[in-house]
Order: C-alpha cells, then structure tokens, then sequence
C-alpha cells in the first residue's frame, strides 16, 4: 500500500463582495385627505398606480378613499453581491395603529416572513418590492400632521 499526496491551491475570496442594498423606491404616500364624507375604511394603496377604486369597489371618490386618483409609491430595494448568489430576505411589516389609521401590507394586514431569491447571473442583483396600505379606522383621532410608520428587511448570502 502506499499513500499518494497532492497539493490544491485556493483562492479565497470570501467576503471580498459583500451584499449592499439600495433603495430604489422609497415607500411614499401622497397627503392623505379625510373629509366628513370620508368612510371609516377608505384606504390608500401603495403600489405606483393611481387609486381608481375605492374600499366599496366603486370608482374613488373622498367618501371611498383617502387619495382618490392619486398614487402611492410601493417600496422598491436593489440588493447587490456575487452573480448567481441565493439571498435570503426577512421582513416585518407589523399592523400599526396611529392618528385614526391603520398600516400594514397590501392587504392591510401584518405580514413577517421570508423569502429566498438569486441575485441575477447577469449583473449580480435583484429587485425586491413591497406593497402596503393606509386605511382610515377612526375618525375621531384624526388630526392634521404627519404620522410616522415602519417596517424591517433583513437580507443576507446563503
């Protein structure tokens, strides 16, 4: 019996290109209108399209919406790394209540989870987005100003 040896040169280049991120779309709401007209309901949806329709299913009007025919911007992130990489993204978009509305997801609702995607073999990124919505749930807090929401994305390489 013998015993062979052989040598194997590595190139290391671990954490040479880290992951980044950048916003591409901030997540932005035209000022929201509340009238006496306004229903307990009316919603504004973030996704870059004019909000045609209200909480009814009838075509906005102030009773219906709070931003009829105008568009929210949904929340767009570019991640960045090694071509071909998978990445996996967590986010937290909790149900907050403040002022007289509620914010959540799309659906206007809490959504927390994750999910895995692959950066392009092309260029190394990946476009990540989010929808959310504001809907009106008390009319009595409502008052002029500005109300701050939030939500988490965590991202890393697999």
């Amino acid at each position: 019996s013998e015993t062979y040896s052989f040598s194997v040169e590595i190139d290391s280049r671990l954490g040479e290109q880290p992951l980044s991120s950048t916003v591409t779309q901030a997540m932005n709401y035209p000022v929201l209108g509340v009238t006496d007209a306004t229903e307990i309901g009316a919603y504004c949806i973030a996704t870059s399209s004019v909000n045609t329709t209200g909480f009814d299913s009838r075509s906005a009007n102030e009773a219906n919406s709070l931003c009829p025919n105008l568009a929210a911007d949904h929340f767009k992130l570019q991640f960045s790394g090694v071509k071909g990489a998978i990445i996996t993204i967590g986010y937290s978009m909790l149900k907050q209540e403040k002022g007289g509305f509620s914010f959540g997801d799309y659906y206007g609702n809490q959504s927390v989870g994750s999910t895995n995607n692959t950066l392009s073999t092309t260029d190394g990124t990946y476009v990540w987005e989010w929808y959310s919505r504001i809907t009106l749930i008390d009319k009595t807090q409502v008052t002029d100003g500005l109300l701050d929401f939030e939500f988490d994305v965590t991202a890393a390489y697999q």
